[in-house]
């Protein structure tokens, strides 16, 4: 699965465990038990839960470890949480430690996700189009390439 080298230190890190892709003309989400199971395109089944991805820092980059495909759902971008905008950017969704929770987060978490929405995605459909997605969730399949 390709991610900008940036986000791809986060998902290795284990700290990146989301990432929407804009739904294309064409996709198909395949159902089984009221879920999606599969999105396919053009007749290519391009994700599927309960399988791994490569992790690539980029396009023609070789991958630098693997994930896990947990969850795909069917979304419009503007739906996305705030646990998932924490998911998608790589910040705690609560402070484990003692004392009180210091402000990880930029002052508004929405800018700053729809200001990497549209850097990714400048070339698609950007955050004030508020664009059909799927939300992938995933985590680390703990194996190297």
């Amino acid at each position: 699965m390709l991610f900008t080298p940036k986000n791809a230190v986060l998902v290795m890190n284990g700290e990146k465990t989301q990432t929407r892709r804009e739904r294309k003309s064409g996709d198909r989400a395949i159902i089984r038990d009221g879920k999606i199971c599969a999105i396919e395109r053009g007749g290519r089944l391009l994700w599927e839960v309960d399988h791994s991805y490569a992790v690539q820092p980029g396009r023609g980059k070789p991958g630098i470890g693997r994930i896990w495909l947990t969850e795909i759902r069917d979304q419009n971008l503007w739906d996305i949480s705030k646990e998932d905008i924490c998911a998608e950017l790589g910040y705690p969704v609560a402070w484990p430690g003692p004392g009180p929770e210091p402000e990880p987060y930029p002052r508004n978490l929405w800018v700053a996700f729809a200001t990497l929405w549209d850097s990714i995605n400048w070339r698609g459909h950007l955050w004030s189009d508020d664009p059909k997605v799927w939300a992938l969730t995933f985590h680390l399949a703990g194996e190297e390439l």
